[in-house]
């Protein structure tokens, strides 16, 4: 089933401005909400009435904590309400020599996921090549992992990427990508490529 999803990526949204971008949804809802850490709770009340899922950020911003560090995170995000979680990689976390840690880390947060709560491995477009895309996308197919999220700077390179991972890969794994600051009625171009989810991302 395809989905639209937002995604604010704000480090100093005030609670009026989060109770605004909320009312919103009630006139154009979507399926998926990702806000900060420290914005879940405040999210999950604000949407009462709603079936919007709120999602979150593990090991925001640098993404490069230690795995005790996102297992713990990923643990406590989940016991504070969010219903899934975007695990990002650096690009230096890429390439072949990281491919031990990444199993390790695939490995140690799998378990952790208890109910209908889910893990979605996020990688940032914006600083990742082409072939890194595609190397990363296929050690990820190969632990198994049928859900992962790009970030573009544009509508241009997210539909590059979006027509680079349908040609590299079947379809057993989803793929969601986020726009960054994109016109949300603009999406429905990456939906009709057979795109999983489409987003956009807020940034301030």
């Amino acid at each position: 089933m395809k989905t639209m999803a937002k995604l604010y990526v704000c480090n100093s949204l005030q609670d009026d401005e989060l109770k605004i971008a909320i009312q919103k949804l009630f006139f154009q809802p979507v399926d998926e909400i990702y806000v900060l850490p420290n914005y879940v709770e405040r999210t999950k009340n604000l949407l009462s009435g709603l079936t919007t899922k709120v999602g979150s950020f593990v090991d925001y911003p640098l993404f490069s904590g230690t795995i005790a560090k996102i297992a713990y995170e990923t643990v406590d995000l989940f016991k504070h309400g969010a219903d899934k979680l975007l695990v990002g990689f650096l690009s230096t976390q890429l390439t072949a020599e990281n491919w031990k840690r990444l199993k390790e880390l695939c490995n140690t947060l799998k378990p952790l996921c208890f109910e209908n709560k889910k893990l979605i491995y996020f990688i940032n477009a914006q600083r990742t090549k082409e072939i890194e895309f595609v190397e990363t996308v296929k050690r990820l197919q190969e632990l198994h992992i049928k859900q992962i999220a790009l970030a573009a700077d544009n509508m241009q390179k997210g539909v590059d990427y979006a027509k680079i991972f349908r040609k590299e890969f079947d379809q057993t794994m989803d793929l969601a990508v986020y726009v960054k600051n994109n016109e949300f009625m603009d999406l429905q171009t990456l939906l009709e490529m057979g795109i999983d989810q489409a987003g956009t991302i807020f940034v301030n």
